[in-house]
């Protein structure tokens, strides 16, 4: 199916879902079953579907809410919010402080809409494990959108003691209370004002979880353009957050409480989604693909949406010192011998050897701001951001640029995406080294390496994973660059000598 006819029957579905208002009748099922807690749920639940079958009434969010015939029981019905809130227990509440306790926002509703002209608003969605973090960080880089994360700015704002604001969110974190919807949207607020200047729109996660919260926006910051929901297979986001569990040390990355956090998530988006497709209003990508596809159905729909050129950020003047610098790629699987070759380039030829595992590990060890970061997000299990690993090999190139004669870079790139981004922020490659041996050929040296290595990865099984999942990666990125006719291949079956004389062969042309 092309994605063409992929987004067609994504639409057809939603508009079938929101003309038969589906999500509305969950939703008033799910408010049913929370007020009155039946015994027997089910008997429950067809007893009202069959109730509202035979009902000429329209659906409402108490359509199953009844109260008890009882005499003595003359109070007024509770309102929606009384239900909800009764719903919760105490602890959990979302409290709300008194006025001189609250740390308000010092921007005005007006002053809000007012910078927020011709500048879009896209809430993004997407289960736990969807990538959508990934997907902002790629729109970001291409539209010089602000992303806020409202879980993030909440973060932010306990950790400042030093401040009211950070005083009052830390203690209600650290009290376990819910923080208000009134509180939330000051924070959004507050960095919408001090990022309107640069920011060409907005993305915005985590909120709203609730539809009241998706109005209260609207009411006091304006109205979305859009939302975007990343639809992934509860088993694919599964598995990726059991992956992410195996480095995280993160105690809710464990089967049992993945899928309770998945039931919940889909319990509080459903009637987000359906109160946003009615409108109109939302997008809904498929996620469980690559990236760089997932971007592409991302950039065809904001097309729509963002009448601005993409931002391409200020050249760096320090690029300068790379020109008439060779840029070599050098790719080869595990065992391939990619490691020897480079070596002997860099001896022959005076390049300089950048590999971005070795300059991430060296951050990391080099205890700076950036490198607690990086082992912040190693230890989660997440993927380093490109941006990052982008400057990491531009500050090296430029450190070493007089005292080198070129660059040997491996490790990257490993995407389509990520060429295309050093060529638009460093430089284009002179030319991309395959050194291609059997897999056969890989897997008998790297069982040869497990006698001495000691290294836990170098036994059959994860080697043929690894060798399988470099072909993936690999392939689309060679034929990228077959098509510049920048590709040359080595055939290294052979001894060391006889491979390098083959690479010789090629760079004393390059050269």
């Amino acid at each position: 199916m092309s994605k063409l006819q992929t987004h067609e029957t994504t639409v057809e579905a939603m508009d079938y879902l929101a003309k038969r208002n589906i999500p509305q009748l969950f939703e008033a099922l799910m408010g049913a079953l929370i007020v009155h807690k039946p015994d027997d749920h089910i008997d429950f639940l067809m007893k009202s579907l069959e109730k509202y079958k035979n009902s000429k009434q329209s659906l409402a969010w108490n359509s199953f809410i009844e109260r008890e015939n009882n005499l003595n029981n003359t109070s007024a019905p509770k309102t929606k919010q009384q239900l909800k809130r009764d719903s919760i227990p105490q602890n959990k509440r979302e409290e709300k402080p008194k006025n001189q306790d609250r740390p308000s926002s010092s921007k005005s509703n007006k002053d809000i809409k007012n910078i927020l002209k011709g500048k879009p608003i896209i809430f993004v969605g997407g289960g736990p494990g969807s990538g959508k973090r990934t997907q902002c960080e790629q729109m970001v880089t291409k539209y010089g959108f602000t992303h806020l994360s409202a879980g993030d700015l909440i973060r932010a704002a306990a950790k400042d003691s030093s401040t009211e604001k950070g005083r009052y969110f830390n203690e209600a974190m650290s009290q376990g209370k819910l923080i208000s919807t009134e509180d939330i949207l000051g924070l959004i607020k507050d960095a919408i004002y001090e990022t309107a200047d640069k920011a060409s729109g907005f993305l915005i996660d985590g909120f709203p979880r609730r539809i009241e919260q998706g109005i209260q926006f609207e009411q006091d910051v304006a109205p979305c353009d859009v939302l975007i929901y990343f639809d992934v297979p509860d088993e694919i986001m599964t598995k990726r957050l059991v992956k992410r569990g195996e480095t995280s040390d993160r105690i809710d990355d464990n089967e049992e409480t993945i899928k309770k956090r998945l039931v919940t998530f889909h319990q509080e988006t459903q009637p987000i989604l359906g109160y946003y497709g009615k409108q109109g209003k939302l997008i809904t990508i498929i996620a469980n693909r690559k990236p760089d596809e997932i971007f592409e159905d991302v950039s065809y729909e904001l097309k729509k949406l963002v009448k601005t050129q993409p931002v391409v950020p200020p050249r760096d003047p320090q690029l300068d010192k790379l020109k008439n610098k060779k840029i070599i790629f050098v790719v080869g699987g595990p065992g391939s011998g990619k490691g020897t070759q480079c070596e002997r380039i860099v001896q022959r030829y005076g390049y300089t050897h950048l590999s971005t595992g070795d300059l991430l590990r060296a951050a990391v060890e080099s205890k700076t701001e950036r490198g607690e970061q990086l082992n912040a997000l190693m230890k989660e299990g997440k993927l380093v951001p490109m941006e990052v690993v982008l400057d990491l090999l531009k500050e090296n190139m430029i450190k070493n640029a007089d005292k080198s004669k070129g660059f040997l870079i491996d490790g990257y790139p490993r995407e389509i995406a990520q060429a295309k981004k050093f060529e638009q922020l460093i430089a284009s490659c002179n030319l991309v080294l395959y050194i291609n041996a059997s897999d056969a050929t890989m897997t008998k040296r790297l069982l040869h390496r497990a006698q001495t290595s000691g290294r836990i990865d170098d036994n059959e099984e994860t080697i043929k994973k690894r060798i399988k999942t470099f072909h993936k990666e690999t392939i689309p990125v060679l034929d990228y660059y077959e098509k510049q006719n920048k590709l040359e291949e080595i055939d290294s079956e052979s001894e060391p000598d006889n491979v390098f004389n083959q690479v010789r062969e090629i760079l004393d042309k390059l050269t």
